[in-house]
């Protein structure tokens, strides 16, 4: 046998009651028409521009990397070169950002 459910409205069996029975829905917190369009909007453009961000920020680590590794080979390979040596010619070769001297 089916019961109407404490507090009113129609039963539809086994406690359940028709969506129209239950009333309206009240927001939980008030916010404006569009906040969440808006918000969501935001926080894609936001990840999109932070992502590209965070992939160079990487890509630099990486390179760094690699050239630490490569000048601690070189300091293996070559027993009579110093570190002071070896950052004067890296200087040397690299470009100037103010151009030539």
């Amino acid at each position: 046998a089916q019961q109407e459910i404490i507090g009113g409205g129609e039963s539809v069996g086994r406690g359940r009651r028709s969506p129209s029975a239950v009333g309206p829905l009240y927001a939980i917190v008030d916010v404006p028409p569009g906040f969440f369009t808006t918000a969501f909007i935001a926080l894609g453009l936001t990840n999109t521009i932070l992502r590209r961000v965070q992939r160079d920020a990487l890509e630099e680590q990486a390179w760094r990397a690699r050239l630490e590794e490569s000048r601690e080979d070189r300091l293996e390979r070559d027993p009579t070169l110093t570190e002071v040596d070896l950052m004067r010619e890296e200087a040397d070769a690299s470009m100037r950002p103010y151009g030539p001297e």
